[in-house]
């Protein structure tokens, strides 16, 4: 049977591989599945991680965009759904569905990347949610910025310049507050040629200092992407488990 070319297609039963869907009409359609059993445990756990792939999605979608429980000490996938969009309004329709069918979900804490309106969406859905950031993919925010300022050879083929760019996203594992003054002693330690690499740093996750001494808010507040306390209390840090679980 030929792919779907159209968003607009009849989800038959030869293409419903789960007993669990939610559709809708629109251009931005979603499509969701989860068993009886997932939605069971997405209702009976608190701790979850979510994660989106692109690679093994059809062309008709966006992205996969998959929820993740913490059950039994173990890492299990509740929700796959497929997404055209990746914006505040097609997160929020997913959200909605989903509470649809599983009514009394009530995460207590969500570990998920740093897109912004998916954060948003989350933390206006479940206002006593305790949301992290992975660590994983905060490394890698350095690194991309790294490669767009031009420093990715310097990086791998320079051990003291990579040693040092360590100690930024290291900064992650101090205790919150002592976050302001250990980036303050870099910005003394580090020197001209990290300068930009730097600024990146502060403006994105620390707050830009003003004239009176104060910080503006960075765009990832530091409650988010620090990881004392999960490391302390022995939590996950990374995603990286649930990444195992993408096609």
């Amino acid at each position: 049977m030929a792919k779907p070319t159209s968003a607009f297609f009849n989800a038959v039963a030869s293409f419903v591989a789960l007993p669990i869907t939610a559709t809708t009409s629109r251009d931005d359609r979603i499509l969701i599945f989860a068993s009886t059993e997932q939605l069971d445990i997405l209702q009976s756990t608190d701790e979850f991680l979510v994660d989106g792939t692109f690679k093994v999605v059809p062309d008709i979608f966006y992205q996969l965009y998959i929820i993740y429980g913490v059950y039994r000490d173990h890492v299990v996938p509740l929700i796959y759904a497929l997404l055209r969009r990746k914006n505040a309004e097609t997160y929020q329709r997913l959200i909605n569905q989903i509470t649809e069918f599983a009514p009394h979900w009530c995460p207590r804490s969500i570990m998920l990347d740093f897109k912004q309106a998916c954060i948003n969406v989350f933390d206006a859905s479940f206002p006593t949610v305790s949301l992290s950031g992975c660590y994983f993919h905060l490394r890698q925010s350095i690194h991309h910025k790294l490669q767009a300022l031009g420093y990715r050879n310097q990086y791998q083929t320079d051990p003291v310049f990579a040693h040092n760019i360590h100690k930024i996203a290291a900064l992650a594992f101090l205790e919150p507050s002592r976050m302001i003054n250990g980036f303050d002693d870099l910005l003394m330690d580090l020197g001209d040629d990290y300068q930009e690499i730097l600024d990146y740093f502060e403006e994105t996750y620390i707050g830009r200092l003003r004239p009176n001494h104060t910080r503006r808010r960075p765009m990832f507040c530091i409650d988010f992407w620090n990881m004392y306390n999960r490391t302390t209390q022995s939590s996950m840090r990374t995603n990286n488990t649930a990444e195992a679980y993408h096609p």
